[in-house]
């Protein structure tokens, strides 16, 4: 059997991402993902933070099966488990080909992250990929991501406004990429906790690739 007939992402599932930035970057991730997930055959993939589901339903019509997970039930989109990464994950060993993890991370003390990464590596197979998506500290972005939600909240206006450069611990990102957490910060975060970094890029979010070392 071969690997699912790839469609053009362009025109997957295009109304579940309606800010067309969210989609420009969305989009990057999704065309460097599609590189590595390729040269798999038939790969196990488990999307955690979910979300939406928007990158899981584009994976889905391009003919791939994904796992999708959050750390709760709520309005989520289609869930097959609830997982709270900051616990142990309770899957086996090398159980996935690849892990997805966009705009979860930051979510998580920094504290907490190589726990997590040590779970990603041993459900990962040794030859997986980690996709993870972070975002850039970079008001203009935060501006044009989140103005249909300014003109309909002052409450979310005033709090993007009035934030220091560092996040509260708030509700929104404890961390971001920015001048002291930098993508270097990062890069080492993976390789102390033993994995390569294969591929790193930027459209808007900055976007890693690594494999288990």
């Amino acid at each position: 059997m071969q690997n699912p007939i790839r469609v053009n992402p362009l025109k997957s599932d295009y109304t579940r991402v309606t800010n067309p930035i969210r989609w420009k970057n969305l989009r990057h991730t999704l065309m460097k993902e599609f590189e590595y997930l390729e040269t798999l055959h038939h790969p196990h993939i488990i999307e955690f933070g979910v979300g939406h589901g928007e990158h899981a339903a584009i994976l889905e019509t391009c003919g791939y099966t994904v796992i999708k997970t959050d750390v709760e039930l709520g309005h989520h989109y289609n869930l097959d488990a609830v997982f709270d990464i900051q616990q142990p994950i309770n899957i086996g060993d090398n159980s996935f080909d690849a892990i997805v993890a966009h705009h979860v991370l930051e979510h998580c003390p920094l504290d907490k992250l190589g726990k997590i990464l040590a779970e990603f590596h041993r459900i990962l197979t040794p030859k997986g990929f980690l996709f993870i998506a972070l975002p850039m500290r970079y008001y203009w972005f935060e501006l044009m991501i989140r103005i249909p939600r300014l003109i309909r909240s002052p409450k979310v206006f005033r709090q993007l406004i009035l934030r220091k450069h560092t996040p509260k611990e708030d509700g929104w990102h404890l961390w971001e990429i920015d001048k002291i957490h930098t993508p270097q910060f990062f890069k080492k975060t993976l390789e102390d906790n033993h994995f390569t970094v294969i591929d790193q890029s930027t459209e808007m979010d900055i976007f890693f690739i690594s494999q288990p070392k």
